[in-house]
């Protein structure tokens, strides 16, 4: 089975492979949601580095695209297809048909969120042309491996990372403070009977707000078990430090080195202004919960 680590320094790169991690997902911050990331040159010392060490590159492109922007676009794919990055990971439909279109040499991991819910949209993404998904997040685990039957070996599941609960144009801290720019770390909303605080993203692009962080621990070892592609371990938000730390307790789990509640006594130690939710704890709708 694949496994995909968000990757933002080249000097991590090594740490991963050790930890058997296969794939890594970069960012170029004009084209996604991230907070850091790599100019056009950084992604291709990174690629370059990557196939050194045999890591698969996925570039991620995960935001959307109006008409003004599409020649930009393709130019950007273009490049893509140059450097020979592995795959990219797309929520926009406009880079599938862009790919098609130019006829490039790139792999398409079409990843839309809150979309992919039941083994028929996965089963008619094969038919269009796509060569792997990332399948929503949003459903009970339950669900998820009938998808993944359905599909066996097609499909991506995220298994950590900040979760996304959404994404616009609207500009909430721009409008809130009265100047416009760019807000990247250090903000967060407040709903108004609630203490949660959810992280927020504004940038010219467009503003992601997230709520507390997915893990996988108790149920790891059941997923390694799933005909699935891959698993996404995304942590956008963070460092590289705090992923390898992240890796290190999951292959702990893996090997059966530690329990689930020392994995989550050492997760929570991390970081102690993360909050946590658990995969299974993942219901239809908010009725559900308790």
């Amino acid at each position: 089975m694949r496994i995909v680590t968000s990757v933002f320094e080249e000097k991590s790169l090594l740490t991963l492979k050790k930890l058997n991690v296969t794939h890594v997902l970069v960012n170029e911050l004009n084209f996604s949601s991230a907070i850091k990331g790599f100019d056009l040159k950084e992604l291709k010392n990174i690629v370059n580095k990557a196939h050194q060490l045999q890591l698969k590159v996925i570039v991620k492109a995960d935001r959307l695209f109006n008409q003004s922007e599409l020649d930009e676009l393709v130019t950007f794919l273009k490049y893509l297809a140059t450097i020979e990055i592995d795959e990219i990971l797309f929520s926009d439909l406009t880079i599938k048909m862009l790919v098609d279109e130019h006829n490039l040499k790139l792999k398409t991991i079409y990843a839309p969120e809150t979309l992919l819910t039941n083994k028929y949209d996965v089963q008619q993404l094969q038919i269009d042309g796509f060569d792997s998904c990332v399948i929503s997040k949003d459903i009970p685990l339950v669900d998820m491996f009938e998808i993944v039957s359905s599909n066996k070996n097609y499909c991506y599941l995220r298994v950590h990372g900040p979760i996304l609960i959404s994404y616009g144009l609207r500009r909430f801290i721009s409008v809130y403070l009265d100047e416009f720019k760019e807000y990247t770390d250090n903000y967060y909303l407040k709903e108004e009977h609630r203490e949660t605080l959810l992280p927020i993203v504004e940038k010219e692009t467009g503003t992601w707000v997230y709520g507390d962080t997915l893990q996988s621990i108790s149920e790891i070892n059941t997923i390694f078990k799933q005909p699935l592609k891959g698993i996404i371990i995304d942590n956008m938000l963070y460092d590289d430090e705090y992923t390898i730390k992240v890796v290190k307790i999951y292959k702990d789990v893996l090997e059966q080195k530690i329990d689930y509640e020392k994995a989550m006594e050492k997760l929570s130690l991390l970081d102690e202004k993360i909050n946590y939710t658990a995969i299974s704890e993942i219901k239809k709708t908010a009725l559900d919960k308790d």
